[in-house]
């Protein structure tokens, strides 16, 4: 098989560590390394990559112990990295109620009748993922159709990417919200404007309110959703996740599981702060945590939001939505108290993470760095943005000249191309979901998902991916992609999800790219997904999964060649 390699194709990791535990031959190995982009074979001892080159060249690592694989001319990647998923919530699958494929509001009530006829008295009905831009009737619904429906059962229906939620009057109850309730800092309860009663329409941070009522979960019930979380994981190549927003809980039982030795995926855990700073002092008191468990969990940032999502009309603008005059959207936290956050983490040593979707919100966090790395002396601090949606074009450039990295979730472009130009108007969709402009500025795109509200596949990295290189949905609509100049090449797209997302948790030495001496997190996939037709990226299947030089996932159907 004949490979593009350069002189120097087989670098070794220490050339006294001569027998391998695994290797792999006739492979399609993309390196994501510039000097070896692409080798036949790789040689792995214990945790680490030893050595990559010809077939020849690895076979000679082979022992009585080793190995091998015939990968039969399949393709080897990088184990993928998403920059930002709720990673608890990934593998709850079919336990979920969906609403995404509804296209009123009609389908919505029939869906949650169902439920209630098969809920236990008093149970909670839950669904998500509804958006009124899927619906024939773009305007936001009230809970009078609800309420007859569910009247013993509190409802909680989550929609518009997260950002907003439907409730019933008896969830409103519970909650205590009537119409003289305000408004809490950074959400909003809808109302009757001749009533002034609350709609059951809750936006942005209004959804605490009910969301603090929900029944706990018992410590084996959340281990339990991170085991199947991290087996939905594995099935999408996935190695490593960034967990945007955990709290102490959380934290604590990830290093339960790390001490039990189960903890089978790499995670990167923010801690996510409310918008007041609450909590950051006691937690930043500790120090950052790095690598703990052989490099399986990292506690070193810290994630809060600016502002809210682009459907709800939560995201900050900086001049009103397009098609609704008297919104600008939502601040959570005014620049002064971004400007104290960034700077109390950064003088302790940890990154930080802003949530910042609209123009307003990003030109907040830009301007936060900005005078925070100048008056706190710190090197290469790497501060992010959650998302990045809608830019300022004359912002664009300032994420590359402060170093700031934008989290960006290619697949939220073909998810909100139904409503984003009516939210914005064309003109500001010059700075929408802008990779290409960013990417030509010199800024880094860590690739992620962020869609808790929808069905698993929505997670699926390759369905990110497909979507930075066409901006089309899985229809392959809009012919030639949306605001085309803004596609990105295929291997820009695969190092958003795999060198650049270790970029942005510091890790760029340590994983992302294929290498002697880096972690041996690597995947087998049944196309080459820098020479496939773009449509076919879809239908990309993951066969192998391998996590620190260990087989933790092949698939079911097409394992015979790892079995020989």
């Amino acid at each position: 098989m004949m490979m593009l390699l350069i002189a120097a194709s087989c670098r070794t990791l220490g050339k006294t560590q001569k027998i391998a535990d695994l290797i792999l031959i006739n492979g399609n190995i993309i390196t994501v390394e510039e000097n070896v982009p692409k080798a036949e074979a790789l040689a792995i001892k214990g945790d680490r990559i030893m050595s990559l080159g010809e077939n020849n060249e690895i076979l000679k690592y082979k022992g009585k112990h080793t190995k091998v694989i015939d990968v039969e001319g399949r393709t080897v990647i990088p184990g993928l990295i998403d920059a930002h998923m709720h990673f608890v919530e990934l593998g709850e699958g079919s336990k979920k109620t969906y609403l995404d494929k509804t296209t009123d509001y009609q389908q919505v009530l029939d869906i949650v009748q169902g439920a209630v006829k098969k809920a236990k008295p008093g149970e909670w009905i839950m669904g998500s993922g509804w958006h009124t831009s899927n619906w024939k009737n773009k305007t936001y619904p009230d809970n009078s159709e609800l309420d007859r429906i569910s009247q013993d059962h509190p409802v909680f229906l989550s929609g518009m990417a997260t950002h907003a939620a439907l409730v019933n009057k008896k969830a409103l109850a519970l909650a205590g919200i009537t119409r003289a309730t305000p408004d809490p800092e950074g959400g909003r309860i809808l109302r009757n404007p001749i009533s002034g009663e609350p709609t059951g329409l809750l936006l942005e941070k209004a959804q605490q309110l009910v969301i603090k009522l929900f029944p706990s979960e018992s410590d084996p019930l959340k281990k339990e959703k991170i085991r199947l979380s991290t087996e939905t994981a594995w099935k999408m190549g996935l190695t490593s996740i960034h967990d945007p927003g955990v709290d102490v809980d959380t934290i604590r039982i990830y290093k339960e599981l790390l001490q039990a030795d189960a903890l089978g995926i790499r995670l990167n855990a923010m801690f996510l702060i409310p918008g007041d700073g609450a909590s950051l002092d006691d937690f930043i008191r500790n120090k950052p945590e790095i690598g703990l468990g052989n490099n399986r969990l990292t506690l070193r940032c810290i994630k809060f939001l600016i502002d809210g999502a682009l459907g709800a009309r939560g995201a900050a603008l900086l001049t009103p939505y397009h098609d609704k005059k008297e919104e600008k959207g939502l601040i959570a936290v005014p620049q002064d108290e971004v400007d104290t956050i960034v700077k109390k983490c950064l003088n302790t040593g940890y990154q930080v993470a802003m949530h910042a979707i609209g123009d307003h919100a990003n030109r907040i966090a830009l301007n936060a760095v900005e005078r925070a790395t100048k008056e706190v002396p710190t090197h290469d601090p790497r501060i992010r943005i959650e998302h990045a949606q809608i830019l300022a074009p004359e912002d664009i450039p300032r994420f590359s000249r402060l170093g700031v990295i934008a989290s960006m979730q290619p697949i939220h472009c073909p998810m909100d191309m139904a409503f984003a130009e009516l939210r914005v108007g064309k003109e500001r969709m010059k700075g929408a979901y802008a990779w290409m402009s960013l990417i030509e500025s010199g800024a880094i795109i860590a690739g992620g998902s962020d869609v808790p509200d929808f069905p698993i596949e929505y997670s699926n990295p390759f369905w990110g991916i497909y979507a930075a290189i066409t901006r089309q949905d899985l229809e392959g609509n809009p012919h030639g992609g949306w605001y085309p100049e803004q596609k990105v090449g295929r291997l820009d797209a695969l190092k958003m999800f795999t060198i650049h997302a270790a970029y942005a948790a510091f890790e760029e030495n340590l994983k992302g790219s294929l290498a002697p001496g880096k972690l041996a997190d690597l995947v087998i996939v049944s196309n080459d997904i820098l020479a496939v037709p773009e449509h076919d990226i879809l239908n990309t299947e993951v066969l192998a999964t391998i996590l620190g030089g260990k087989v933790v996932y092949t698939n079911a159907v097409r394992r015979a060649f790892i079995d020989k």
